[in-house]
């Protein structure tokens, strides 16, 4: 219920929240220095990804593909960047200042939110393939749960087989079921 809800209010919070930034009163430095707090921060976080989960078993090609998962970034920046302007305006309403920051800050928001979702998306989708495979481990048992449930069911079947014989008053019987085997009782 609540990811219908989710996908219901997310393009209203990404609709409201850039209807906030006005394209023309966008200042370059603002672009070029959000710009580079995203390209310096999502590499330290990359790094701090790829640390995080060092200790848990993964091989590197794993861990890089946790960190490319962990590089998008969307929800939160949405939140806190109208929040911030949002408390600006609240409280101090006569000084543009504090008005000002809070409008650098969704707007770096709104680049973090353009950047990194869609190459995040799209690094996760072009890389996943290349960088994840099922274990060994992971095939094997499959395989082995796959052939014990068919030993199961043929065990089942020869069992009800071998019942109807013994009802009928046979005492030595063949019995030749799906696995392939021959059984004299």
């Amino acid at each position: 219920m609540m990811s219908d809800l989710w996908g219901v209010a997310q393009p209203f919070l990404f609709g409201l929240i850039g209807a906030e930034v006005d394209v023309l009163k966008i200042q370059p430095q603002t672009i070029g220095l959000g710009v580079a707090a995203i390209v310096i921060g999502s590499l330290v976080r990359m790094v701090a990804s790829g640390v995080a989960v060092s200790g848990a078993g993964f091989t590197w090609k794993e861990r890089l593909f946790v960190a490319i998962a962990w590089l998008p970034k969307a929800t939160v920046q949405a939140a806190i960047g109208s929040t911030a302007l949002d408390t600006a305006r609240e409280l101090t309403p006569q000084d543009t200042t504090n008005e000002k920051l809070g409008i650098q800050l969704l707007t770096i928001a709104v680049l973090v939110i353009l950047i990194t979702a869609p190459l995040g998306s799209a690094l996760i989708s072009l890389t996943a393939r290349h960088l994840l495979r099922k274990s060994m481990r992971e095939d094997l048992d499959r395989d082995s749960a796959i052939e014990m449930n068919n030993i199961g069911e043929c065990a089942q079947e020869d069992d009800i087989e071998l019942q109807a014989h013994l009802a009928e008053g046979q005492e030595q019987v063949s019995v030749q079921g799906k696995c392939d085997h021959n059984e004299s009782v």
